[in-house]
């Protein structure tokens, strides 16, 4: 498994949340069962590639339809906590000096290249994403997360940015199907998008395994609730 610098961690876990170690002195969360979402800007998500930024539209409102549709969202505003959801799919927080930044990464965002679609975003406004520190939150991992054989020829030709000898380092053949880590591609992409390995904190907690933590679509479909990520400046 990649290391290089890359810091692999269980996160330290709080009442209703894990926190990030490369995070410590900014408020944020990975959040679980139990955690009361109250005060965050969040964008609606459709799996998309598209970076928001903190506006009127992306303020707590669960069931407004006005919502700003977008999978990434940041600020550079102080005390602006801004957050993603997630149930097996990867979420990312990152901080830097200028801006926070959350990003939900499922596997349709992550293979149309949402990681590096932020980077360009983020650079538009004079704003840098390898100068961030990056967290890679609790997902489903490559053990529990099965895939067929046309999802794994899918993502071999997705639009990653990743090598193809990266592509298969985040697959394996299990005795029944294909075994695919997506906390492992996020590390790849961004590595590939000069985001330096000792930015980078991958929190290995498994949603499918640790379902009585976290909610998981893949334990309970489409009756699971949702995991906050959330981080300030």
């Amino acid at each position: 498994m990649l290391d290089g610098g890359v810091y692999w961690s269980s996160g330290k876990w709080s009442v209703d949340s894990v926190q990030s170690i490369l995070l410590a002195g900014y408020e944020h969360g990975f959040c679980g069962r139990g955690y009361q979402a109250v005060g965050l800007h969040y964008p609606r998500q459709t799996h998309s590639t598209k970076l928001t930024v903190t506006n009127s539209s992306t303020f707590f409102a669960c069931d407004d339809p006005s919502r700003t549709v977008a999978d990434a969202v940041f600020t550079q505003q102080r005390k602006t906590k801004i957050a993603v959801r997630t149930a097996d799919c990867v979420p990312l927080l990152a901080v830097a000096d200028d801006f926070a930044l959350a990003v939900h990464a499922g596997w349709r965002g992550l293979f149309a290249g949402i990681l590096a679609n932020c980077a360009h975003k983020l650079a538009d406004y004079g704003l840098h994403a390898c100068r961030a520190k990056w967290v890679i939150g609790p997902a489903i991992c490559g053990f529990n997360y099965e895939v067929s054989d046309d999802f794994v020829e899918m993502f071999l030709d997705a639009e990653l940015s990743l090598t193809r000898e990266q592509a298969l380092t985040c697959i394996s053949r299990g005795e029944r199907r294909w075994h695919l880590d997506l906390q492992l591609a996020c590390v790849y992409g961004l590595l590939n998008l000069n985001v330096a390995a000792k930015s980078i904190e991958v929190i290995r907690i498994c949603t499918y395994a640790n379902h009585d933590k976290f909610y998981s679509y893949r334990s309970y479909g489409a009756r699971t609730g949702s995991n906050w990520s959330y981080v300030c400046l």
